[in-house]
């Protein structure tokens, strides 16, 4: 805790460094090092869970006791896995204590959830009052998108709908040709969809509102119809050697984004959920073959349900294959 409490800092003004400067209040916000701080607590923490489930009085949630899972870690956001008995959740709220009693740490109760699932309305109560957190309610948005067990309603897709046509309705866009629509519909908005489009199956009512705000922006500088389109959006999708304007098709990049994660469950046995789909679902079994479960979430469905169109393009799937790499431009 010296390194971090003695701070001091030096800057470079026209080429010159200025005296050293000692910071009062230790390393602020922001600093360069705060990061790799950061990262070495939350290890710590892990090794704490860890640990923790060691303990024969702790129980894994029925889905993570195969890879003795108990925590998912990104940046400061934190999910904790447990079977729904008071035991497990005491045992986990000890950790929790422990790690704040280390590293400083507290956990803000008003910024904390707790998600349960097939449990009586007396055994909810008592595990709430026990974690003291609020009970939460799927979906919930986890690094950007909502994650639930059941498939997402087109309600659920808004932000992303909305987030595009405030792009889209910027002041800045009423100015541009309609050469320049087209490149802010290729770069900007699909950037924005795109990360949704490589994390969820999107379905086509979704699909089709999103192609539906996009056309209307090409042809009209707005976001409300006001005249039919002269030309078909398909052939706006085409590649300029085939006289189109080479728009990614929106459809048809969603079912290669799902198929780079079929690519990635035959492929990518070190990633933690390749390895958590292995172990519950698929089995040993050969993935192109294995039968869909009933019990399966509708992502896996999604991604399981793209093994027809790899008939169409079988060449250059088997050709990543033998290249251990997944070309999505060549699909």
């Amino acid at each position: 805790m010296n390194g971090v409490t003695t701070v001091t800092y030096r800057y470079n003004i026209n080429g010159e460094n200025s005296q050293m400067l000692r910071a009062a209040r230790g390393i602020r916000q922001r600093d360069p090092i705060s990061p790799y701080l950061f990262v070495i607590v939350m290890e710590y923490m892990s090794r704490l869970l860890h640990q923790m489930q060691l303990d024969p009085d702790f129980h894994h949630h029925s889905r993570c006791k195969k890879l003795g899972l108990t925590h998912l870690t990104f940046a400061d956001d934190v999910l904790l896995f447990a079977r729904g008995d008071t035991t497990s959740v005491q045992k986990m709220k000890h950790t929790l204590h422990c790690f704040s009693d280390s590293a400083g740490l507290s956990v803000n109760p008003m910024k904390c959830y707790v998600y349960m699932g097939a449990m009586e309305e007396g055994a909810r109560q008592q595990i709430m009052e026990i974690i003291g957190f609020r009970e939460g309610t799927l979906p919930f948005r986890y690094l950007g998108v909502p994650l639930t067990c059941k498939r997402l309603s087109a309600a659920h897709y808004l932000p992303l709908i909305e987030k595009i046509l405030q792009r889209l309705q910027h002041w800045s866009t009423r100015f541009l040709s309609k050469a320049g629509r087209i490149q802010l519909v290729q770069s900007v908005s699909f950037a924005i969809a795109n990360y949704w489009l490589q994390c969820l199956p999107l379905s086509k009512c979704v699909i089709q509102k999103i192609q539906t705000a996009y056309r209307i922006f090409v042809w009209t500088r707005g976001t409300t119809p006001s005249r039919k389109s002269p030309v078909a959006w398909k052939k706006i999708c085409k590649p300029r050697a085939k006289r189109g304007y080479n728009v990614i098709d929106v459809e048809g990049w969603n079912k290669i984004t799902m198929m780079k994660l079929l690519w990635d469950l035959k492929m990518k046995s070190d990633c933690l959920w390749v390895r958590w789909i292995h172990s519950y679902f698929i089995k040993g079994q050969d993935l192109l073959h294995v039968e869909i479960p009933t019990s399966a979430s509708w992502v896996y469905k999604g991604v399981l349900n793209t093994r027809a169109h790899i008939v169409v393009i079988q060449e250059q799937w088997d050709r990543s294959l033998l290249a251990k790499k997944f070309h999505m431009s060549k699909m």
